[in-house]
């Protein structure tokens, strides 16, 4: 996992301008479509009344900060919170949890002494 998540650092690093911009320009799409049917939208209220926050624009003031994030942002964000494994210098640590699948077709190793 550890590897998987440096490398993708290496992606996020290299990856070209116009790419990252069509990234953000999607997710801020995927954010600002409108609820489908009225259960869509009664849960999307609901939860900031669950919340106690009232911010019944949330989705229009999150599209303006995803706008607003630069690659340093996201580097830094990422450094701090995705890859905080200490292989990587980082001063956070954080438990990793590892879930291992076994069944019928996958059987479990035997234990190794």
């Amino acid at each position: 996992l550890g590897e998987f998540l440096t490398g993708f650092a290496r992606v996020l690093e290299e990856l070209p301008e116009p790419e990252l911009e069509s990234a953000k320009a999607a997710l801020i799409q995927k954010t600002l479509q409108p609820d489908i049917c009225l259960e869509d939208e009664a849960n999307h209220y609901w939860e900031e009344i669950v919340r106690e926050h009232f911010c019944w624009s949330r989705r229009q003031r999150l599209a303006e900060a995803l706008q607003k994030v630069t690659r340093e942002q996201l580097l830094a964000f990422y450094h701090a919170f995705v890859l905080p494994f200490p292989a990587n210098g980082s001063e956070h640590k954080c438990a990793v949890l590892t879930v291992l699948c076994y069944g019928k077709n996958h059987p479990l190793p035997p234990l190794s002494p």
